[in-house]
C-alpha cells in the first residue's frame, strides 16, 4: 500500500470527500458498505474507501467486462444526477441494455436544463451545508420560485 492509501479520514472529511452527508457516511459503516478502523471513542475510514461511487465501478469495470447484457434501475437518476448519457452511450458501446422501471414524463430541453440547474444546485449546496439544512431547503425552493416565475 501506498502511504495515502493508508491515511485514515474523520468521518466528516471522509463524507466531504464521498460527496455525501456525515450521517450517511455513519449508517454505510454500521451497514459495513465502507470499512471504517476504530480509533479510541472515534471510527476512521481508510483513505481507499474514498472511491464512492464503488459499486457503479465495480458495475463499469463488469459492463467493460462483457459480463453484462441488461441493467435496470429504478430511476434513471440512480446510477448518475448528471451525465446520463455518457454511460448509455458506454453501454450501448458494449451491448448492454439500460432500462428504467420507473421512467419520468418527457421533458421539453427548457425542463431538463431546469432539473439539470436544480440538480446542480442541490448537489453543491448539499456539500457547503449539509443535506439538511435550512439554507440549502431555502436556496432550492427560492431557486424553483425564481424558474416558476420565469417559465409563466
Amino acid at each position: 500500500m501506498t502511504k495515502r492509501e493508508q491515511k485514515l479520514l474523520r468521518v466528516g472529511a471522509a463524507a466531504h470527500e464521498l460527496g455525501l452527508h456525515p450521517i450517511t457516511v455513519r449508517r454505510w459503516i454500521q451497514a459495513r458498505r465502507i470499512q471504517a478502523v476504530p480509533i479510541g471513542r472515534e471510527v476512521r475510514v481508510p483513505h481507499a474507501e474514498k472511491a464512492s461511487r464503488r459499486q457503479l465501478q465495480h458495475l463499469l469495470k463488469l459492463v467493460c467486462e462483457d459480463k453484462v447484457g441488461e441493467i435496470a434501475i429504478t430511476y434513471e437518476d440512480r446510477l448518475t444526477r448528471l451525465g446520463q448519457e455518457y454511460l448509455q452511450t458506454l453501454f450501448a458501446c458494449f451491448d448492454v441494455t439500460l432500462t428504467v422501471l420507473e421512467p419520468g414524463e418527457e421533458k421539453t430541453p427548457e425542463q431538463e436544463l431546469t432539473h439539470d440547474l436544480l440538480a446542480l444546485i442541490a448537489l453543491f449546496s448539499g456539500r457547503l451545508y449539509g443535506m439538511r439544512s435550512h439554507k440549502q431547503q431555502a436556496l432550492v425552493a427560492c431557486t424553483r420560485q425564481v424558474i416558476a416565475e420565469q417559465e409563466a
